[in-house]
């Protein structure tokens, strides 16, 4: 479904004209998981009724890609029905397993804190640097009460 889309400075998209569009297309329940096509890239991320508007929030990739707060663009947004599983990677993997209960905080974490987390390791060039978000990140993310059991 193709959506006129007014970006707003704090990054949520807001497209009240569309509501009915929305509303009929993607289902009434409360956050509806969509895919966002942006400058040629493809986005996952849930729509969300706030306002009497459909909103979803234009992260900083998304604006990398074009999507830029104070003007109205196109976008091509559908309803994503694949289960939303992220993999955590190597060195955020061992970090988990190194600590007691961090893998079932882990996967108790809404998806997208996972792909946050995730791609926060994943994005450092150098090995040093991903062990030490990934070990920032269970310390940080997953509670520091984990590290005192």
């Amino acid at each position: 479904m193709r959506l006129r889309v007014d970006v707003r400075p704090i990054g949520t998209l807001r497209d009240g004209r569309a509501d009915r569009r929305a509303k009929r297309r993607l289902g009434r329940e409360g956050r509806i998981p969509i895919t966002v096509e942006v400058g040629g890239k493809t986005f996952r991320t849930s729509l969300a009724h706030v306002d009497d508007a459909w909103s979803f929030v234009a992260n900083a990739k998304m604006r990398s890609r074009g999507l830029t707060p104070g003007r109205h663009h196109v976008v091509e947004i559908a309803r994503d029905e694949k289960p939303r599983v992220v993999t955590p990677p190597p060195e955020l993997a061992a970090a988990l397993a190194a600590v007691p209960g961090a893998r079932k905080r882990w996967d108790a974490l809404p998806w997208y804190h996972q792909r946050e987390t995730a791609d926060y390791v994943d994005e450092a060039k150098r090995p040093e640097t991903r062990e030490r978000r990934a070990a920032k990140a269970v310390r940080e993310h997953l509670g520091q009460e984990l590290l005192t059991q």
